[in-house]
């Protein structure tokens, strides 16, 4: 947009359709997000979106007044909200997308026969590096953690799936990965339920994927960044979900010496006192049927019409 002013052609837009098509270039006034649903809506309910949240910002002021009712993941973002909003109505419908979804045996072989080089005689793991939103380290955490996982490719089959934000801004990380021994999964429509299924365990790092993987009962490796990073700082200070889930998850620091394939091996075989279905409940507990919750929404709509 600065280029259109500043080459002169806001002016020729403006004689011929009678808009610069600048939004104001670098004069632009910074604006503020509006909520528009009270004013286009008659009842309003807000969705859940993800368990990646901050316990000191979640939920935001703007939402005080602006729904009539907010369905929660789970007792985290239910507690959060009506703590802060103790009048709000909130009920917890748990991951309805996951909900309905094949067995493991079935997922498996449905990513057998769409990635055809892996090997069915090696555990699956999935890899999902969250996206880093800080320009100066966009794609630190792959950099960092490529080339160890990489060797993992030796006694498991290894899917990494990029986050969909990255695929879009970080070409070169991309074809880093494209080029190491990993299955890079790149489907944008991927039913991501299917790909946690199929998985023997998760390798995480920060954000939603962290509890996907404990609402699917999955074995789970976190993989930190480094505690100098600007992202990990604005993490730690966030107080973001995912930092405490590491009291419950093996999760370790990068060193060059590092036997990630030992780790692994531990987690896979490991039933201690937080299996993957204690953990669950511990993170989801009495949580909502969705069918239940189909049932209110249209109670709600007869109600209203």
């Amino acid at each position: 947009m600065l280029s259109l002013q500043f080459f002169g052609l806001s002016n020729l837009f403006l004689k011929i359709i009678n808009r610069p098509l600048t939004g104001g270039g670098k004069n632009a006034k910074k604006f503020e997000i509006h909520q528009i649903e009270r004013e286009i809506g008659i009842k309003v309910i807000r969705y859940p979106k993800g368990l990646d949240v901050s316990f000191k910002r979640y939920p935001v002021d703007r939402w005080k007044q602006e729904f009539d009712m907010h369905l929660c993941h789970s007792d985290i973002d239910y507690n959060l909200i009506k703590n802060k909003f103790p009048l709000a109505d909130c009920i917890k419908i748990g991951y309805p997308k996951y909900d309905s979804i094949i067995l493991p045996e079935e997922a498996k072989q449905e990513i057998y026969s769409e990635f055809v080089n892996l090997d069915k005689s090696k555990p699956i793991i999935v890899w999902m590096p969250a996206h880093i939103k800080n320009r100066s380290e966009r794609g630190l955490n792959l950099e960092l953690w490529l080339p160890v996982i990489n060797r993992l490719t030796k006694k498991y089959n290894v899917i990494v799936r990029p986050h969909p934000k990255t695929r879009m801004v970080s070409h070169y990380h991309i074809d880093s990965l494209i080029e190491s021994n990993l299955i890079v999964d790149l489907n944008f429509n991927r039913e991501m339920g299917i790909l946690y299924q199929a998985a023997d365990l998760i390798l995480a790092d920060y954000g939603g994927s962290v509890l996907d993987s404990i609402y699917m009962k999955k074995r789970t490796v976190l993989l930190n960044m480094s505690h100098k990073s600007n992202f990990y700082k604005w993490r730690k200070q966030g107080e973001y979900l995912d930092q405490y889930v590491r009291n419950d998850i093996v999760s370790i620091d990068y060193n060059d010496a590092v036997d990630l394939s030992e780790v692994v091996d531990e987690v896979l075989c490991d039933e201690g006192a937080l299996t993957p279905s204690k953990l669950k409940n511990k993170y989801f507990e009495k949580s909502e049927n969705y069918k239940n919750i189909i049932d209110i929404l249209n109670n709600i709509k007869s109600e209203m019409f």
